[in-house]
């Protein structure tokens, strides 16, 4: 992983009342900012917070944005990535793409599990692999594993929570106890290997992703899935993260699709005008990859 995330167990590096983790974190202030400046405070008082704030501020730098930019108050926590696609009606052929983040936070959560979930989006903002649904190559199983097990995938998000539980709030008795169901006391460290077994457990879902799978690609098998209780739940969907993952994909790749569709149309309307480079033969191949791709997403 980028930065060289290790999760050990620390000794809590800032002194915090839990009369304040316990108070609802946008009751701060009546200035939303101010709350969301409150949490970055909170989170950089742990070694991991503090490297998380700094390299966020970086890739926000990067996209010529500061933090506050891409960080805002929601409905709930989430970090949302769109694919930006340029192209000119008069050479739809050239395609520039581009990805913009940004995070949300829960507006209903008390400090203590606001400034968790900071940490953990951020990771997603952070580490995540970029995807381009635009590509062949892009597949549900290969969406699936990087979902959970990708760089800053929800693997890595929730050991990112848990260290950052272990630094800041050490002393208090707090909900994040999952997260020593994950602890390798052998090695004295959360266990990547035993929290990517852990998502893919599926409970009553085990027979509904199977079905999805087969239904989609034709076969069933997946190396990781149990029908060991559910541990993980996606907060967008209310279902077992892999379950999720199989939504999300259908959703990004209809849409990605769709705009494929319209584009396909300026490619086919410049075959007709003068001088036009674009031959029948190259147009029928972008139009049989766009078929192999879309023909299921589109009515």
């Amino acid at each position: 992983m980028k930065g060289a995330l290790v999760f050990l167990f620390c000794f809590q590096l800032y002194a915090i009342d839990k009369s304040e983790i316990e108070f609802p974190w946008m009751k701060h202030s009546t200035v939303p900012e101010k709350n969301i400046q409150r949490l970055i405070e909170i989170l950089e008082g742990s070694y991991t917070g503090k490297r998380l704030v700094n390299q966020a501020r970086l890739k926000a730098n990067q996209w010529g944005k500061t933090l506050s930019d891409v960080l805002k108050v929601g409905e709930n926590s989430l970090t949302d990535t769109t694919i930006l696609r340029r192209f000119d009606r008069d050479n739809a052929l050239e395609v520039i793409h581009e990805s913009v983040s940004v995070v949300y936070i829960n507006q209903h959560l008390d400090t203590y599990d606001a400034v968790l979930d900071l940490a953990h989006e951020l990771s997603h903002f952070i580490y995540r692999e970029e995807f381009n649904p635009y590509v062949s190559q892009f597949s549900l199983e290969q969406f699936i594993a990087n979902t959970i097990e990708g760089e800053g995938g929800e693997a890595d998000a929730y050991l990112i929570e848990c260290q950052v539980n272990s630094e800041l709030f050490v002393h208090f008795d707090k909900k994040r106890s999952g997260c020593y169901d994950v602890w390798d006391t052998k090695l004295q460290k959360f266990s990547r290997e035993m929290t990517i077994e852990r998502f893919y457990h599926l409970g009553p879902y085990f027979r509904t992703f199977k079905s999805e799978l087969r239904k989609r690609i034709g076969h069933a098998n997946h190396a990781h899935i149990s029908k060991e209780p559910v541990k993980f739940y996606s907060s967008a969907h209310s279902v077992p993260y892999p379950v999720a993952a199989i939504y999300e994909f259908e959703a990004i790749v209809g849409a990605a699709c769709r705009n494929d569709q319209k584009r396909m149309k300026f490619i086919q309307s410049g075959l007709r005008k003068p001088g036009s480079t674009l031959t029948e033969k190259l147009y029928q191949d972008l139009e049989q990859s766009f078929r192999q791709r879309c023909d299921r997403f589109l009515d």
